[in-house]
């Protein structure tokens, strides 16, 4: 039974915390991918005063996203279209996604490649977990889980529900389960609420068996730098977002001090970010960071038809059932959107009843406000809870 309708008490700031989450996750995970694999000491070592702008790698581009948000895009984009977790089709994406992604971890890979894996996603991790008991809570589940705290905001115990078996796609130990819970109960209290410090209520909607692991977790801001650790272990992982998250004070030293932990570094900062973007909100994410990251053409998040096989920006659609949130790059070409040749600022926010403002200073000209009202009266003439893809086929 939901908690009550958010859609009703919906507020501007509540719509700038649903897309600083993603966008936030995003941003950390980007920020954080130079610094993977490299201990702390090389990390102090090669930046003496920390690192505090998107760098290329050996792997990465400037900007770009690793698997972290690209998992997180695909649970996005299936919630979107199904209306509902749905773990085959999450599956089928994943192992569509698996065959190419530059990053797939060791985990994540052995699951996804087991056989029957798309139909019964959860008996193959369920089956990893049985042969790697000790060695399967690493942090493939939390690094991607975001998306299911959005499209639960409604209801806490749909929240707990959806969060357990969006680890278990790959990630069966409790451990894996329970990070997810806490972190999505977290990010809801923030978005709702905005509460900075909700560990202990997020915390009490585990079960009494999953406590322990947990135990320093409620007290990690009094702990120092040299005490949290940043690997891949998923108790760790939280344990280093939450800390970063607690002894700062906005979204930008955040992310830096997650990020600068190194180790796993990309997920630490991703876990980080989309927890601050929760709170702070998108319009607290730097814009030189903002304006800077993109995802490769093949990935998830490039979600229009313009500019195939060159490197896009960042680029997303998200819908929460509850909003319509469009988040794009600037730029966007004529063919992306069928000749209607619109340029967009970076964001363009729809309200919870779908209502586009057709002022809206994203547009350059006046000749473009007839396009943009066929978008408004699609988008009016779609019910809310369903969702809207700008420049593939559903404007055409």
């Amino acid at each position: 039974m939901p908690d009550h309708d958010f859609r009703s008490e919906t507020t501007t700031d509540q719509t700038d915390r649903v897309i600083g989450c993603l966008v936030g996750l995003a941003v950390g995970d980007a920020l954080g991918a130079p610094l993977e694999f490299s201990s702390r000491p090389q990390v102090r070592s090669r930046y003496p005063h920390g690192l505090r702008d998107l760098v290329e790698s050996t792997l990465w581009a400037k900007g770009e996203y690793t698997d972290d948000t690209q998992m997180a895009l695909l649970i996005a984009e299936s919630l979107l279209e199904k209306k509902a977790f749905v773990p085959s089709d999450i599956a089928k994406r994943f192992r569509v996604w698996a065959e190419t992604a530059k990053d797939v971890g060791i985990q994540t890979r052995a699951v996804v490649n087991m056989v029957g894996y798309t139909q019964d996603p959860e008996s193959c991790s369920s089956r990893y977990y049985a042969d790697h008991p000790h060695s399967s809570a690493g942090n493939g589940a939390l690094m991607r889980c975001a998306p299911v705290a959005l499209f639960c905001l409604d209801s806490s115990e749909k929240l707990v529900e959806t969060s357990r078996a969006s680890a278990r796609l790959t990630h069966y130990d409790p451990k894996a389960q329970s990070s997810c819970v806490i972190l999505n109960a977290w990010i809801r209290a923030a978005i709702r609420n905005g509460i900075r410090d909700a560990r202990s209520d997020a915390l009490a909607l585990l079960k009494p068996i999953e406590h322990s692991p947990w135990q320093r977790l409620q007290r990690i801001e009094t702990c120092k730098n040299d005490d949290i650790a940043s690997t891949g272990y998923t108790v760790h992982t939280l344990e280093a977002a939450a800390w970063s998250f607690l002894t700062t004070d906005s979204y930008e030293e955040a992310v830096i001090r997650a990020a600068n932990l190194g180790n796993d570094a990309d997920t630490v900062a991703a876990v980080c970010g989309a927890l601050a973007g929760a709170y702070y909100g998108h319009v607290a994410i730097p814009e030189r960071w903002r304006t800077q990251l993109f995802a490769r053409s093949s990935d998830p998040g490039d979600c229009f038809g313009a500019g195939r096989g060159r490197n896009e920006r960042f680029s997303l659609i998200l819908i929460n059932l509850k909003y319509m949130c469009v988040v794009m790059r600037s730029g966007v070409g004529s063919r992306a959107l069928g000749g209607a040749g619109l340029v967009f600022t970076e964001m363009t926010c729809l309200s919870p009843e779908g209502r586009i403002t057709l002022g809206c200073a994203g547009i350059y000209k006046p000749e473009h406000l007839l396009a943009w009202k066929r978008i408004v009266e699609f988008v009016h003439s779609a019910s809310h809870e369903g969702y809207v893809v700008i420049g593939i086929t559903r404007l055409t």
